[in-house]
């Protein structure tokens, strides 16, 4: 707009002609509007962000002189620019051609924009000002999260939560602590405590402040101090607010240490850790999550199961120093009697502090990596395993019955020993209140195994049965934990099997996957699962899991093939295969057949062309039964050996060849085994003769014609078991004397803590009543328990709370339904 109010097309200013040529020299204003007002307009700079270039016309630039010059300084990379102030920082290769000055002074003091190596950068400026943001991972929106469709996510721009009360995008501005320029401790003094007048401003500013003064710890006497620590001068407008991080690093050394090297080059070695935290915004090297245990009591057994999420995890920290990020490694089991595992920490280090806890299993990942870690802390190293294979289940068949365990289930990372970074293993969360009851985190449990209740049945699955299809292969189960069974539910196991084209033809030869349904319920619990041989571990579902004992392929089952006379010679039976011209290859067809002999003319057979000669059509002396399909087949004859007369099957100085043929889908018949004798009769062995039979067995895989089906079955209690089991009640220990094992500690700071004196093998729900040997009532107990928990625990203490006298005592059991029974047991001082 011009002075006179005249307004042009373009908005330009002067206000000229629109025809007028723009000459050399010239600067033209496009589209002025009162937006624009007190702008800058003559920098050279792309202000508005889209390009981070700028002309070295009026910025100079690093050279690779300068780089090779701040080489020299190993530790910091700096270079001092020649007549002036200015020190540039961390030069490098990557620095090359980048601006360092802004000499002109149009550039706004707080802001860098990836333009320079000064010290202005900024984490609420909404730039990524060390280029750190990746559009790959890092595009996910306002929010801070993939996947939820808000502002910036996808948007390929790196999005700021300043001012938003978002988080932003990671790796910019407040989600990039390391976005900020590094100042540094440019002043450190030590006061004996309390020796400073910390009122005295002008103490502070010249004696703590000033960059540039240090003391020297070598001189200073041990004792009390107070540290004071302080960064060189930077500009903060009146009422900013800037965050600001430090680290204390803290080192010890030998007393004859000359030069505190020792502890010069400790303080380096922290500090160069401490580095890399900040650069990874403070995300440490972490530990694998927890995995969620479960643990099922047993009869003097406990079994654990737990999930596989920590297998999932990634350490973005080892992976921006150098490691691939996948650090999980395995799994480690501790048990104790004690919620401290004060049982399990018995590893010393090298100045023999209890330090590590020892595990009761440990399952690793075949990975190559095994023994003990090459970094180690305190002069021990830890155990990484032996490649064992990871598992998700472990019966400890050690526990005793009566005893109270603590059991945790930790994973562990494999460390990164070339950044120095140990293993770490998940916690072990344990709470123990001040009532004496113990919370549990989700990788702890506690645990009392106990032999079940008398006429106790465990949980089946009962036959697995094929109730369709023709495999030899075998379906197996376990049941791991007896209270995730549901009771009468029906399921099925269904297969697709593989189909590889040979020469034109299908051959069905290997298992694919396996579905599980459960049809009770209505729902698939495994769909299409591929991993299902010997080393892959099922997972556990409805408190079982399943064990696939598969064939490999389709083929003769040696062991089961014979002849009903043993003086024919042994047969062979393959996979037909006619060479050219006219190549043809069988059908793996996985059948069992019965071929009977008899006289000529018993079956017809059909014409065949094997190796471009052909065999036409005529009456033999065999026929061809198909058990699987119940129903005769045909064969082709080559007939090769005539010594025995044509049509008769035999083998002299040629073998004949019965090939045996199936209709495929669209009931034309294809070629599939063939079936000749390994050796000519001798004079031990003849050729078949009418009444011989050769009996074909295959061992099948896994097919898509195979249907398993099996019925579950819950814990129950058998009434006649339950009667006969009456006999199986005791009383442990018996004798009591003093104590039993397996009471608690003691809670009191005096005396003893409670005794505990357990019936086991009890009906679910009896009634116990203790007597003295004169017949007086001392005890009255219910007891009303679960069925897979036959015991209770008697403290010992009379009807009226007072313990019980040391003698002889009879107890008597009435179980409603079942019977009763009764017995003795001894107390002793």
């Amino acid at each position: 707009v011009d002075s006179s109010g005249n307004t042009h097309h373009w908005n330009r200013w002067p206000p000229m002609p629109e025809t007028d040529p723009i000459q050399q020299g010239q600067v033209w204003l496009i589209g002025l509007t009162q937006a624009d007002l007190g702008k800058k307009y003559k920098d050279n700079i792309d202000n508005d962000g889209n390009s981070p270039t700028v002309s070295s016309n009026n910025l100079p630039t690093v050279t690779q002189g300068m780089i090779d010059t701040a080489a020299f300084d190993s530790v910091y990379h700096r270079y001092k620019v020649p007549g002036t102030h200015v020190i540039l920082y961390s030069l490098g290769q990557s620095s090359l051609g980048k601006p360092y000055l802004n000499k002109d002074g149009l550039r706004d003091a707080g802001v860098d924009e990836r333009i320079d190596e000064m010290i202005d950068e900024s984490r609420t400026d909404g730039v990524d000002n060390d280029g750190d943001w990746n559009p790959l991972t890092d595009d996910v929106g306002l929010d801070g999260v993939p996947f939820t469709t808000d502002k910036g996510e996808g948007d390929g721009k790196p999005t700021s939560g300043v001012g938003s009360g978002e988080p932003g995008e990671p790796h910019i501005d407040l989600t990039d602590v390391k976005e900020t320029d590094q100042i540094g401790i440019t002043n450190a003094q030590r006061v004996a405590a309390g020796g400073l007048n910390i009122n005295s401003d002008a103490t502070m500013w010249f004696d703590f402040m000033i960059p540039g003064k240090y003391f020297d710890p070598q001189t200073v006497n041990p004792g009390e101090y107070d540290l004071f620590v302080s960064s060189s001068l930077f500009p903060m407008p009146a009422g900013d607010v800037q965050p600001f991080s430090m680290a204390v690093i803290l080192v010890n050394g030998p007393v004859n240490d000359p030069g505190w090297t020792i502890r010069r080059n400790a303080v380096l070695a922290k500090r160069a850790r401490a580095q890399e935290t900040y650069q990874n915004n403070y995300r440490f090297a972490i530990a694998p999550p927890a995995p969620i245990v479960t643990a099922v009591a047993g009869d003097n057994r406990v079994t654990l199961y737990w999930d596989s999420a920590p297998e999932k995890s990634y350490d973005a920290f080892t992976a921006n120093i150098g490691g691939d990020g996948h650090h999980f490694e395995g799994y480690r089991i501790y048990r104790s009697s004690d919620p401290a595992f004060a049982d399990a920490l018995n590893i010393t280090n090298g100045q023999g502090t209890l330090q590590f806890l020892t595990p009761l299993k440990v399952f690793d990942l075949k990975d190559g990596i095994a023994g003990y870690d090459s970094v180690g802390i305190d002069g021990i190293h830890y155990y990484l395993g032996n490649d064992s294979g990871l598992e998700h289940s472990f019966v400890d068949s050690t526990a005793k019955n009566g005893f109270t365990y603590y059991y945790a289930v930790v994973s562990y990372s494999k460390g990164f020993p070339s950044g120095g970074i140990l293993p770490a293993e998940s916690p072990i969360r344990v709470n123990l209140k001040a009532d004496g009851s113990v919370t549990l985190g989700p990788n702890v449990a506690r645990v009392v195994p106990s032999a079940p209740a008398a006429g106790f049945v465990n949980s089946s699955l009962g036959n697995i049965q094929l109730v369709q299809g023709a495999t030899t292969s075998k379906i197996s189960y376990e049941i791991v934990d007896p209270r995730a069974v549901k009771g009468g539910h029906n399921y099925y196991v269904t297969f697709q099997d593989t189909l590889i084209v040979t020469l034109g033809k299908p051959d069905t030869l290997t298992t694919k996957n396996y579905t599980l349904i459960d049809s009770t319920a209505g729902v698939v619990l495994v769909s299409q699962n591929p991993n299902f041989s010997d080393v892959n571990e099922q997972p556990v579902i409805d408190g079982f899991r399943l064990h696939f004992n598969n064939e490999p392929v389709v083929a003769i089952d040696t062991s089961k093939s014979r002849w009903t006379d043993p003086n024919v010679p042994r047969f062979v039976f393959a996979k037909y295969s006619s060479p050219p011209p006219g190549a043809v290859a069988g059908e793996l067809r996985p059948n069992d057949y019965e071929l009977a002999f008899g006289n000529v003319g018993i079956d017809t057979s059909v014409g065949i062309v094997y190796a471009g000669i052909s065999f036409p059509p005529k009456p033999v002396n065999f026929r061809l039964f198909n058990i699987s399909a119940n129903a005769y087949r045909k064969c082709a004859f080559i007939e090769l050996d005539l010594t025995g007369g044509a049509g008769k099957f035999s083998a002299g100085a040629k073998k004949d060849a019965i090939v045996f043929m199936e209709p495929n889908s669209k009931d034309s018949l294809v070629a599939t085994w063939s079936f000749i004798l390994a050796n000519a009769p001798d004079s031990l062995h003849t050729n078949p003769l009418p009444g011989d039979t050769a009996r074909i067995r295959l061992k099948k895989p896994f097919l898509s014609s195979d249907v398993f089906r099996f019925v579950s079955a819950t814990d129950h209690v058998s009434l006649s078991a339950a009667k006969s089991d009456l006999a199986n009640i005791k009383v442990v220990p018996n004798p009591y004397l003093a104590s039993a094992q397996w009471e608690n500690k003691n809670p009191y700071t005096t005396g003893r803590g409670p005794r505990s004196l357990h019936f086991t093998h009890l009906p679910a729900q009896c009634t116990i009543r203790i007597f003295t040997v004169n017949g007086e009532l001392v005890k009255t107990i219910v007891h009303n328990n679960l069925i897979e928990n036959g015991t209770e625990d008697w403290n010992m203490l009379s009807d009226d709370s007072l313990s019980i006298a040391y003698g002889i005592y009879i107890y008597y059991v009435d179980a409603p339904g079942i019977g009763k029974t009764m017995g003795k047991f001894a107390v002793i001082k």
